[in-house]
């Protein structure tokens, strides 16, 4: 048995005493619904779907039809920003650039949520996916700190 969601449009007594139902269905169920019953006399079930099911089936088709997302891959300089908060070194010129105090430190685990901060973004990613927040990495994260470092 298939199932189309349908509504009601009409409903009409006839001379005979039969009852006419006319149903709607919606452009994106249209060539399935005249596959089904679109030669006369095709014989089929009638069920009233309650409000919560209709809502139901609507939220369960709209999850189905939703294109999925594609995961997006990380790209050089994002690959390099994880390298960066991993590599102690960077912990290292990371307090000794921002943090002169001695008695303030940021810890290995505070390192990505700087990296976004200083460099205005969500995610790493996006040092790939928006040019001027990967300059910005570039001038001020990477050389800087290859500076430092000697290399």
């Amino acid at each position: 048995m298939t199932a189309i969601q349908s509504t009601t449009a009409g409903v009409k007594d006839m001379a005979d005493g039969s009852l006419r139902i006319t149903f709607e269905f919606e452009p994106r169920h249209a060539a399935a619904a005249f596959a089904m019953f679109g030669p006369r006399g095709t014989p089929c079930a009638v069920a009233a779907l309650t409000p919560a099911a209709a809502i139901q089936a609507a939220q369960q088709e709209t999850i189905a039809s939703a294109p999925a997302e594609e995961k997006i891959k990380p790209g050089p300089l994002c690959i390099m920003a994880c390298n960066f908060c991993k590599d102690p070194k960077f912990l290292e010129w990371v307090n000794a650039t921002f943090l002169p105090v001695k008695e303030a430190r940021f810890e290995q685990a505070d390192m990505r949520l700087f990296l976004l901060d200083t460099c205005d973004i969500e995610s790493r990613v996006e040092l790939d996916q928006i040019k001027d927040k990967g300059a910005y990495f570039l001038k001020y994260i990477r050389e800087p700190f290859m500076k430092w470092r000697g290399v």
